[in-house]
C-alpha cells in the first residue's frame, strides 16, 4: 500500500510551521507542568458526551505563555498564529493525568483549494507525575507522547474526518472516515473507509483497542457502471503508456482492516488480509477482491460477476473479541462482507 493520508496531515502541519528544522523540533524540551497549566483545563466531567455535541462548548484559551512554556513543541507546529483551547483533563487515569486541548492554524493567504487543508486538530497528552510521557520512534529521537483524537483534513491526497469522544467509562470512542485520492494512492479515483471503534491505553500510555464497532469500505471502483464509463479512457492511457489509473494483479491495494491510527492488529484469528485490484475479464476493467491468510488464497470475488449459488457458511469463531461488527465492502452488487475465515458472502442484493 502506498503512503496514507495522515502523512499528509503532518505534512500540513510542518508546512504551517514558523520556519524550524527538524533537527530543531526534536531539540524541543518537555517540561514538567504545575498548577499553572493545570488550572488552564475544565474537569473532564464537562465532555463526558458525545463528540457531535462537544463543538457546542466554548473552551478556555490557553495563554500564550502557558503555551510557550509547557508546550514548546506544538508551537513549533503550529507557527505564532496558532490557538490553543483546553478541553478537559481527567487526573489519575490509571496512574496518569490526561489533558486534551484543541490546536488551530491560521491558513496561508496563498493556498487552494488543491492545497493540503487541517481544520484544527484535538491532542490528548498523557503526564505521569507532573512529566509528560515520551517515545522513541524509529528515528531514535525522543518526542513528547501524544494522541491525535479529532482531526480535519482535505487537499490533494483526499479527505480525512477523525471525531471521538469520551465514553461515562472514560473509555475513547473514535469515529475516521478517510478517503483517499491521487497525490496518497496515485490514483485518481478514491478509496474510502469508514471505521469506529472504543479504545484506552495502558499504565504507559500506549493504546489498547478494546472493541471495533465498524468498518466498512467504498470506492468508485467497486461500482460496475462507473468501471464501464471509464474502460475506454482506461484503455487508452495503457495504450499511450500513461501512468497506471488502479491497482492490479502484480501490485494489490491492501484494504486495511488490520489498520487502526495509531498501530495495526488483527480482528480475526488467525489473521485474514483483504487486497482488490482492477483485472480485464471480458474485454471489460473488473474489480477483484482476495482474501489471504499468510499467503495462501482464500477467496476471490470479482464485482458483477456470478458466483456458485452454495451457501456460505456464516461462522464467526474466527473473530477476535474486539471486534463486533461485519467487515463490509459497498459494491454495487450490494453490501459484501468478508467473513472472518476470509470468504465472501454477498448480504443485501441491490
Amino acid at each position: 500500500m502506498k503512503k496514507l493520508i495522515i502523512t499528509l496531515i503532518a505534512l500540513a502541519l510542518v508546512a504551517s510551521s514558523s520556519g524550524q528544522t527538524e533537527e530543531n523540533r526534536y531539540q524541543t524540551e518537555f517540561p514538567p507542568i504545575n498548577e499553572k497549566f493545570i488550572s488552564c483545563f475544565p474537569d473532564m466531567d464537562l465532555v463526558l458526551r458525545e463528540y457531535a455535541y462537544i463543538d457546542e462548548y466554548e473552551w478556555n484559551l490557553i495563554p500564550q505563555e502557558v503555551v510557550a512554556e509547557f508546550l514548546p513543541d506544538f508551537v513549533y507546529w503550529g507557527g505564532l498564529n496558532a490557538t490553543f483551547n483546553a478541553v478537559g483533563k481527567i487526573i489519575n487515569y490509571k496512574g496518569l493525568d490526561l489533558f486534551i486541548f484543541d490546536f488551530a492554524t491560521e491558513e496561508r493567504p496563498d493556498e487552494d483549494s488543491y492545497d493540503n487543508h487541517t481544520g484544527g486538530h484535538r491532542f490528548l497528552l498523557l503526564y505521569k507525575n507532573g512529566v509528560p510521557l515520551t517515545e522513541t520512534p524509529e528515528t531514535g529521537k525522543e518526542q513528547r507522547l501524544s494522541y491525535r483524537i479529532d482531526y480535519y483534513y482535505y487537499g490533494e491526497g483526499g479527505v480525512a474526518k477523525d471525531k471521538s469522544y469520551f465514553d461515562t467509562d472514560t473509555t475513547i470512542v473514535s469515529h475516521s472516515y478517510i478517503s483517499e485520492e491521487e497525490s496518497a494512492t496515485g490514483y485518481m479515483t478514491p478509496i474510502a473507509s469508514t471505521k469506529e471503534y472504543r479504545w484506552t491505553f495502558n499504565e504507559k500510555g500506549e493504546q489498547e483497542i478494546l472493541e471495533v464497532k465498524q468498518l466498512e469500505y467504498s470506492s468508485p471502483f467497486y461500482d460496475r457502471n462507473f468501471m464501464r464509463e471509464n474502460n475506454r479512457y482506461w484503455k487508452s492511457m495503457y495504450e499511450e503508456k500513461a501512468r497506471r489509473p488502479f491497482p492490479t494483479k502484480d501490485e494489490k491495494w491492501g484494504i486495511g482492516i488490520n489498520s487502526f491510527y495509531y498501530g495495526n492488529f488483527a480482528v480475526t484469528n488467525p489473521q485474514v488480509d483483504l487486497y482488490f485490484y482492477v483485472e480485464k475479464i471480458n474485454e471489460e476493467y473488473t474489480s477483484v477482491f482476495e482474501s489471504y491468510i499468510n499467503t495462501q488464497l482464500i477467496d476471490r470475488y470479482i464485482v458483477g460477476e456470478p458466483r456458485s449459488e452454495a451457501k456460505v457458511e456464516k461462522n464467526d469463531a474466527a473473530r477476535t473479541n474486539i471486534l463486533k461488527c461485519p467487515i463490509i465492502i459497498k459494491t454495487s452488487d450490494g453490501d459484501l462482507e468478508m467473513l472472518p475465515n476470509g470468504k465472501f458472502n454477498t448480504i443485501k442484493i441491490k
